[in-house]
């Protein structure tokens, strides 16, 4: 192996190593800010729902849906580049270990089908989506 090739291949590792501690850091990025932005419009969800009874107004009940709605949405978006990120380090992972091709970067990285199947089996996803039904049913039955 010559020094050109072998300056390459750490130049390539020291890229992939300095990606490989991004990525994780947008991982966390994503799962954090998905806790709290869910977090938060579940509750202003639920106090427009219980707001409602005091001032029952056409406004909150469609705040309140459209907050559901929207930790709905946030709650999958996040998911999903979590997951795509995941994938990725893996794919980076096999790379350092010589069991695949070069990754060829993040921007790059397409999750496809795959990340779409991780998102749908995070249990976590479905216990939000139980959770929000609940709420809107419990909301439907309270309002009658």
């Amino acid at each position: 192996m010559s020094d050109n090739t072998k300056s390459k291949n750490v130049e390539a590792k020291e890229k992939y190593l300095m990606e490989y501690q991004e990525v994780g850091n947008f991982i966390r990025h994503c799962s954090s800010v998905r806790s709290a932005v869910v977090s938060f419009l579940i509750t202003v969800a639920c106090a427009a729902f219980a707001a409602y009874f005091n001032t029952p107004t056409g406004f909150l009940i469609f705040v309140g849906h459209l907050m559901i709605v929207a930790a709905l949405f946030v709650c999958l978006w996040f998911s999903y580049w979590t997951e795509k990120a995941e994938l990725y380090l893996t794919k980076v992972w096999k790379w350092f270990d010589g069991d695949g091709p070069e990754p060829g970067g993040f921007k790059s990285f397409k999750g496809g089908c795959e990340t779409s199947g991780k998102v749908l089996k995070d249990p976590m996803n479905w216990v939000l989506i139980l959770g929000v039904l609940s709420i809107v049913v419990a909301f439907r039955i309270f309002q009658c």
